[in-house]
Order: structure tokens, then sequence, then C-alpha cells
């Protein structure tokens, strides 16, 4: 059941009303604020709410300068239903009007005491808008082909990925993947088989991270990863395990079992089977770095990878001399790592 926040003040309204839970749990989960330190804290969480119910005033609180920082640190993706129950005249009621929609609040309602049902009625249609909102955002946030997020994504969610590792403690890990000889695959094999090496190539990468990890498809055969980590040289190991992974995973056919034939110049029929491995650049992420120069630095080393043989994991992290893994089974290529 999605969470709703209801930050109200406290003089007599279903803030402080003994049922609330049994008012609007039919409908939503209901989360109470009862000032900005409380409502920052709960839009912050790995799981906020996107339909917040907000007062006027809140504890002396400007209500539309707390929607428009609501708005802008949830990207405008919150739904905020702002409410005055003051009985104040009809010019006053204009003004606040206009001023709530400069605060960028989805509703505004005048009212001068609260009907919960009418409100639990509004609740419910906001949690409709919202779930077919981010339907449509995640998909256009999707890569068309893979499935996995977009460049564009990316760009969007970096700085809440930045702020989940501060708030935790751990190393924000990038690192970019560039699938080895992609244009001869799609030369030999055409571009239908090189759209299924793609699927083939994210596939195994996702199988290969962690649930927290993020896959981005940034163009063409390149592709990003965001992780946390809490030692510095687990961003190195996790992009080894991710190299490793494709090392042993050729792409034998679509779905791994319905394999695919090409005509030879002979015309005879020829199975297909190739490595799809990758190259890959990885980085800690630094203080006050942006998304950019994280990427420069992390491309630079993938370029250093391609030079020294491809189908191996450079990392901005100094190598330990031991490093203690899983005796492989065989590998379709060099199974030889290095760092800058």
């Amino acid at each position: 059941m999605e969470k709703v926040l209801f930050a109200i003040a406290q003089q007599g309204s279903c803030a402080t009303h003994p049922n609330i839970e049994k008012m609007f749990g039919k409908v939503c989960e209901p989360v109470r604020a009862s000032n900005p330190q409380e409502i920052f804290q709960s839009i912050s969480s790995d799981n906020p709410p996107r339909v917040i119910v907000l007062d006027y005033v809140l504890e002396e609180s400007n209500g539309f300068g707390l929607c428009a920082e609501i708005q802008m640190k949830m990207d405008g993706h919150a739904h905020v239903i702002m409410v005055d129950f003051g009985d104040t005249d009809e010019k006053t009621k204009q003004e606040r009007l206009a001023k709530s929609l400069c605060a960028e609040a989805s509703e505004f309602w005048q009212i001068g005491k609260i009907n919960p049902s009418c409100l639990a009625k509004r609740v419910h249609l906001a949690l409709k808008l919202t779930a077919k909102q981010e339907e449509t955002r995640m998909r256009s946030a999707r890569d068309h082909l893979t499935g996995d997020w977009n460049r564009a994504h990316l760009s969007d969610t970096f700085e809440s990925f930045m702020d989940r590792c501060r708030r935790s403690g751990e190393h924000p890990v990038l690192f970019m993947l560039d699938i080895d000889h992609f244009k001869k695959i799609n030369d030999t094999y055409g571009h239908q088989v090189g759209d299924l090496a793609l699927k083939h190539f994210s596939k195994v990468v996702k199988n290969a991270m962690r649930k927290t990890d993020q896959l981005f498809r940034i163009g063409g055969e390149e592709f990003v990863v965001l992780s946390s980590v809490k030692k510095p040289f687990d961003g190195y190991v996790l992009a080894e395990k991710v190299r490793r992974a494709l090392a042993q995973n050729a792409f034998v056919g679509e779905n791994e079992t319905e394999e695919i034939y090409v005509e030879t110049e002979e015309g005879t029929a020829k199975k297909v089977a190739f490595p799809v491995t990758a190259s890959i650049g990885q980085v800690i992420i630094r203080e006050n770095e942006t998304l950019e120069e994280a990427k420069e630095r992390a491309d630079q080393l993938l370029y250093q990878a391609k030079h020294n043989g491809r189908n191996r994991v450079m990392s901005d992290q100094p190598m330990r001399k031991h490093v203690a893994v899983k005796k492989p089974r065989a590998e379709t290529g060099s199974n030889k790592v290095a760092a800058a």
C-alpha cells in the first residue's frame, strides 16, 4: 500500500485525530509529520510518499515555501494537496490560491473544517494519478531494447544516488563497460543478432550485480553501472565479477535455448556462437565530482583497458598483490586484469 504524508497543523485537524489510520487506512498507509524536519526526513527515505497533504501553516512555517522545496527535492514528482483551514475573505483566498500555483501545488483546498470522507476520496484519486504518472515516467526512462535505464535517467538520478551514499556512509562506484569487437559482431552476423547480443550482455551483467546496483545503457554498446561499497577496493571486485561473468557466458542464441544459424558464403548453415566480453573502466566517485567528471575518468580507464588487450578491468584503486578469487571456469578470452 502506498504511503501518504499528512503534514497538517495540530489545531483540531485530522493530524491529531486518534483514528487517522482508520480514516485513511483503506486507501493508503498514513504517515504523520508535524514540522518541516519530519517532512524532509520522510521524503528523503528510500521509499518516499508521492502524495502529501500539506497545511498552509505548519509550526509557523510558510506552507507555500515548504511546497516549493518539497517539489525541488522530489524533482517535481510529488502530488501536493495544500489545505487551508482558515476562515478568510474571498480576496485572501484568491491570493493564497495564486501562491499555491506558484509553489507547484497539485491541488489547493480552502475549507473551514476538514471532511475526512471527501479528503480520502481526493487522496485515492491522487494515488491513482501518481501511479499512472510513475508508470509513464519509468517507461520513458528505460532503454527500449534491453529494458535497462537510459542515459537521461542516469542524469536524473545521479544526485539522489550520491545523497543515498552520503547517508549510508558507503563509497559511490561508477564503472563504464564497452562490448569488445561489437562492430565485428554486427558486420559478421547482422544487426538483428547484434541486438540479441546486447540483450544477452545486459542479462549477464544484471545477474552478476546486486539488486541495489543500477545498469544504464547510455548508447550503442556502452553501459554504465552505479553501485556503492563499504571499502573502495570492493568497487574493483564488483567490476571484475561482472567481467568474469561475461567472459564465462558466450552468446549461443536467443534466450540461451533457441539456436541461431546464418548462411555462409558457401551456402551452408553456420551456428551463431561467440563471446560477448567487455572492457571496463571503474572509479570511486569523488566528493563534489559531477557525473560527467566521473564518467570522463572511467572512460579514460576504459580506453586503457581496450589498449591493453580488452576483456579486462582498469581501476582507479591500487591493486593488491594477492586477491582471493574463486578459480574461474574456462573463459572465452584473456582473464588478465589491471589498474591505473
